[in-house]
């Protein structure tokens, strides 16, 4: 991880090297990437990189945790107050996660997901790991929030509800993540298309749970 003299640089150098670390990351695997292409790219001695971070190994861990952060929604609170209001002003945030600057962080992220160096595997599954379950704690306690406002015919479905959802919206997600991979931005702009699939296939898990006959 970084040591105390990165933290003591200025933020313009820091963001620098972060922001070219991960492009260098996301365009070579962690064995293709050499330490003397690292640091020329990042305009550096090896000397100052291990000074900053230890090692190689240090220094992807640190960018891939950092990445991981960046990704994760900071601001948990939701305006919406009905099911569907809460189900898509969550999935709009998330959403623009994939625009602007985040875009060379997802790109890292995935590619990390997929690294299978074995001087990083380990450090990397366990970090990976936690984005997922993290991630996905995160959307389930939206789709616990918007299922609290349905009128649950039968009480005890409301878990294997919640579990049902989880896994249609995180599948539609998953598969549109895949589709636009090499172009995440293209996903933001194409929200509409996701909201109306995620639409239809909980309009269809609802039917018959809910005392409601406008489908």
């Amino acid at each position: 991880m970084a040591t105390e003299a990165f933290t003591n640089l200025s933020a313009e150098k820091r963001q620098r090297i972060l922001d070219k670390g991960v492009e260098i990351f996301t365009k070579y695997s962690y064995g293709e990437a050499s330490t003397n292409q690292i640091t020329k790219e990042l305009g550096i001695s090896k000397g100052s990189l291990f000074y900053y971070f230890g090692s190689k190994k240090d220094f992807y861990l640190y960018l891939l945790e950092t990445s991981i952060q960046l990704l994760l929604p900071q601001d948990q609170s939701i305006a919406a107050t009905d099911f569907y209001g809460i189900v898509f002003e969550a999935l709009h945030r998330k959403l623009r996660l994939y625009e602007g600057g985040r875009k060379e962080h997802i790109l890292f992220v995935s590619r990390g997901a997929k690294e299978t160096h074995e001087e990083v595997k380990a450090e990397k599954d366990a970090l990976i790991g936690r984005y997922f379950v993290q991630a996905q704690q995160g959307s389930q306690a939206v789709l616990k929030r918007a299922i609290d406002t349905l009128d649950i015919e039968n009480p005890e479905k409301t878990e294997r509800l919640l579990t049902g959802m989880s896994l249609y919206v995180d599948a539609i997600i998953n598969r549109y993540l895949a589709f636009y991979r090499d172009d995440p931005g293209a996903l933001f702009q194409n929200e509409a298309l996701v909201r109306s699939e995620i639409k239809e296939y909980l309009d269809l898990l609802l039917y018959g749970v809910i005392n409601d006959e406008r489908h």
